[in-house]
């Protein structure tokens, strides 16, 4: 596709826009003066949630983060906790401490999830791979 086949698409949303400019609910003038207000801040927020209906969008998105966040805690095992508490001094040391690894050896971490997306260029990509058996020692 080209620029060009956008054009159609493009027009449409730019009429879209402009029927509704002027029409937004909520007050202009106090998102001005919130803006303003804002930008005299020694460390202004990172995000700026204006209009009832974006609070609420926010607080819908925050209440799902929550939920998955409980459920995640609610499912770890007591030996997940340990290594959490390992982690103060760094994943790799709480690595070599749970398995014994010798500090003169290098530890590479590494995990996928999800599906191949046979689309991508990446996944042309042809190198030489060893088996995992030359190159990896696995703990349970």
């Amino acid at each position: 596709m080209s620029i060009e086949d956008y054009a159609p698409r493009t027009a449409e949303m730019i009429e879209t826009c402009k029927s509704h400019n002027g029409a937004q609910p909520g007050d202009p003038d106090k998102l001005a003066q919130a803006l303003i207000a804002i930008i005299g801040q020694d460390e202004p927020p990172l995000r700026l949630v204006a209009g009832a209906d974006a609070i609420d969008a926010t607080e819908g998105k925050a209440n799902e983060l929550l939920a998955r966040a409980r459920l995640t805690r609610s499912r770890r095992q007591p030996h997940i906790r340990r290594h959490q508490r390992l982690n103060r001094r760094g994943y790799a040391n709480a690595v070599r401490e749970v398995l014994g690894v010798s500090e003169e050896l290098k530890l590479l971490f590494g995990s996928s999830f999800g599906y191949a997306d046979e689309a991508a260029a990446s996944y042309s990509y042809a190198g030489g791979r060893a088996p995992s058996t030359e190159c990896a020692t696995f703990h349970e």
